[in-house]
């Protein structure tokens, strides 16, 4: 009897050892997840922020663009007028 008492106290022992251990590795791996979510949500910002500022650029680029042919077409261009109307 005493003997099973001893084996019951050993497992439990073992159990208490292990569950300690769980609760460790779940610590850590609750932290490791959140500096993941963190550094993804920096990426996350970073990317939208070029993705922002590569649109804004590609928006002044063509209001640039918009605007030099307007500027042409208003002096009789060739390229505004086409082809037809230079070749009689």
């Amino acid at each position: 009897m005493h003997g099973s008492l001893r084996y019951a106290e050993d497992a439990a022992a073992a159990a208490t050892a292990e569950c300690g251990q769980l609760a460790a590795a779940v610590l850590a791996l609750t932290e490791q997840e959140a500096r993941s979510r963190r550094s993804l949500a920096h990426r996350a910002h970073n990317l939208r922020s070029a993705l922002t500022g590569a649109s804004a650029k590609l928006r002044e680029f063509n209001d640039l663009d918009r605007k030099t042919r307007i500027e042409v077409c208003a002096r009789g261009s060739f390229a505004c007028n086409g082809p037809s109307h230079h070749l009689g």
